[in-house]
């Protein structure tokens, strides 16, 4: 995906939801966006990249949409983009929350047992955490990747071997990243969401956001 695909689709899911607060029927409402994508500055030209994206992310925001990023998987505190762009906790961010908008949500990953991932990026900008370890999904395209099983033999006319680590033809997959944990964080605050009362106005609909970051996440008012 370059990055003109990537502000493209972002500019038209932001053009729903301001349809939808405009009362347009042809808008969409959309509570919570999950992002598994991001960046570093490696460039000059990354950095000037951030404000067309942030424009449209804090877009969404001040309209009702709660934006969930992953934090990044290089077990660095080096700011990895979009989910940096989440309020610090040293307040040395890169962009202030403005009022009335609901901030970027950055999610790091956690092991099964609750320790952070090894893998998992870390620093004052990631707020959230998630597990995001050996998680088990489906895959629903059959898929065998270039790997092949470590151990391979026959015996009693049967064929053995150990597990092939890219062979999704069964249907499910194991991963790990925070490209996992930020859905699942988006899953448990859109349930927050909805169990805390029906849909209203822009502002109701923030309240309500509000309060299930304010119980999911570090992030406060």
């Amino acid at each position: 995906m370059t990055e003109t695909d990537w502000i493209t689709a972002l500019a038209q899911i932001a053009e729903l939801v301001r349809l939808y607060r405009d009362g347009d029927p042809r808008g969409r409402r959309i509570d919570v966006l999950s992002l598994s994508i991001s960046y570093y500055h490696e460039t000059p030209a990354d950095e000037l990249f951030d404000g067309t994206l942030y424009d449209i992310l804090a877009d969404l925001s001040a309209n009702g949409t709660v934006v969930v990023c992953g934090a990044g998987n290089d077990a660095t505190s080096r700011p990895a983009f979009p989910a940096a762009f989440a309020p610090w906790t040293d307040g040395q961010g890169p962009v202030p929350v403005r009022q009335g908008e609901l901030p970027i949500v950055s999610v790091g990953a956690l092991n099964p047992n609750g320790t952070d991932a090894i893998f998992s990026n870390a620093g004052p900008w990631v707020r959230a955490h998630e597990v995001g370890a050996g998680v088990v999904s489906t895959f629903p395209v059959a898929f065998n990747g270039g790997y092949q099983p470590a151990q391979l033999t026959e015996f009693m006319g049967r064929r053995r071997s150990s597990l092939d680590p890219d062979d999704f033809s069964s249907g499910f997959g194991l991963w790990s990243g925070t490209s996992f944990a930020a859905p699942l964080m988006a899953g448990r605050i859109a349930q927050h969401i909805f169990g805390n009362g029906a849909p209203g106005s822009t502002e109701d609909d923030v309240k309500r956001a509000w309060a299930a970051l304010e119980e999911l996440t570090s992030l406060r008012r």
